[in-house]
């Protein structure tokens, strides 16, 4: 059993240990590989670790740092050749089904994979679990684990997964729980479909798994302008958003009473199709569910907060772009005027209307380079742009395939990305730590 190397990032851990792209990693510490999981566990840790590759015929042993790595394989900037398992189900508000031709050839792969669930936080729906799978799923102790509900009234799952043979949620999730694993949960909300009663219905019984099933995201539907021919779905507005928090927010009240925790969460979207204020970063209860989207928007506002009074700095005197998504608009809003106040940034946030994908279509995720640049195109970009990291991949590129290298020369720019943390933006917008 082995795994090839698709590439390696210049000046990270597995480059200095002379690692290349097209080595076969066999073994690591003297354990045998089977696939990128098995790396991933075996170069946890610190120290240094011996990885035996073959090139070229020959058998190579090369030593790999693992101060900083935490068990992160692009920590260590090793990317692997993986391909994941697809997923079995025709969803009928499957995204990929709404992505427009031309884009990076990664975005229509429809993938269902309990490996990617545990290193990546992927959403999976258990429908393609097998013994073997769970067997593997307990020796190695993968946990947490992220599992796509909807609703937990079997019957209308079925429907919405578009696969007849999906076994019955509660059971599957109390027999992963059974395991040791601890389970994040979703539930994708369709106005008319699983909302009102059923969503009520829905968190309860999740709620009944806890500990085992530690929270539940709520997140709104997306809904692209590419859906021709496909199932008519309701978007959700601002008073399907209101009734939705309604339900979650009593829910909660009865949840904090029984199990002491508020367990389940609205995205962000929510809050601001509603027209609610956040709430401060305590009601999160550690953010475990930020990857989907809920409490991003708190997070990043107090991270920055924090770090205005970390950060000691001389008024930076220079003009900056920042590109934002439609919906973080006011937010970055907010948080550049106190640049401006503070050291005077003068930082221009610009929300780029996604064009490509539907104006309705408001996530920094699905920014796409050609958006960027016809919107930016003739106007004073000042010193440096700022792009969110989510709207780019591992390589560099945005969902359509244009490089942050290709978006730099035609905007005549420096471009930074930037990650959705508040200490980086703010220090992006300060002009530290530029090369």
């Amino acid at each position: 059993m082995s795994v090839k190397v698709r590439r390696v990032q210049p000046h990270s851990p597995a480059e200095r240990a002379g690692v290349l792209a097209g080595d076969v990693v066999t073994s690591v510490a003297g354990v045998t590989i089977g696939d990128y999981l098995d790396v991933e566990l075996a170069i946890s840790g610190e120290g240094e670790v011996e990885l035996s590759v073959e090139r070229g015929g020959e058998e190579l042993a090369l030593m790999l740092n693992r101060s900083s790595l935490q068990g992160v394989l692009l920590s260590a900037g090793l990317e692997l050749e993986f391909s994941p398992r697809i997923c079995p189900n025709n969803c009928i508000f499957c995204f990929v089904d709404q992505n427009p031709p031309g884009m990076r050839q990664s975005i229509y792969v429809k993938d269902e994979d309990y490996r990617l669930s545990f290193t990546d936080g992927a959403y999976i729906t258990l429908t393609n679990l097998t013994a073997e799978d769970k067997a593997r799923i307990s020796a190695l102790r993968l946990s947490p684990l992220y599992v796509s509900v909807h609703t937990t009234d079997d019957r209308l799952r079925r429907e919405i997964l578009g696969n007849a043979r999906a076994e019955p949620i509660i059971p599957a999730l109390k027999e992963l729980v059974g395991l040791g694993v601890s389970v994040h949960t979703q539930v994708v909300v369709m106005p008319g479909i699983n909302d009102g009663v059923v969503l009520e219905r829905t968190l309860r019984e999740l709620s009944f798994l806890h500990p085992g099933v530690a929270s539940a995201a709520v997140v709104p539907l997306g809904l692209t302008r590419w859906r021709e021919g496909l199932n008519p779905l309701k978007p959700v507005g601002a008073d399907s958003a209101r009734e939705i928090m309604g339900i979650v927010d009593e829910l909660q009240r009865e949840f904090m009473v029984r199990i002491g925790i508020r367990f389940a969460f609205c995205a962000d979207e929510f809050f601001i199709k509603a027209r609610r204020e956040f709430p401060g970063g305590d009601y999160y209860e550690g953010y475990p569910q930020l990857e989907d989207g809920v409490g991003l928007w708190v997070c990043l506002r107090e991270g920055f907060y924090s770090a205005l009074e970390e950060i000691s700095a001389e008024p930076a005197l220079r003009r900056v772009t920042v590109v934002s998504s439609t919906l973080a608009e006011p937010l970055l809003r907010e948080l550049c005027r106190e640049a401006w106040v503070r050291w005077r940034v003068k930082a221009d946030v610009v929300a780029v209307p996604n064009r490509l994908f539907g104006e309705t279509v408001g996530v920094a995720g699905l920014l796409c380079g050609e958006d960027i640049v016809g919107f930016l195109k003739g106007r004073e970009l000042g010193e440096v742009v700022l792009v969110p990291v989510s709207a780019v991949d591992g390589e560099g590129r945005f969902i359509d395939d244009v490089t942050v290298e290709e978006l730099s020369e035609r905007l005549g720019r420096t471009i930074r990305v930037v990650e959705i943390d508040g200490g980086e933006l703010l220090g992006a917008l300060l002009g530290l730590e530029e090369d």
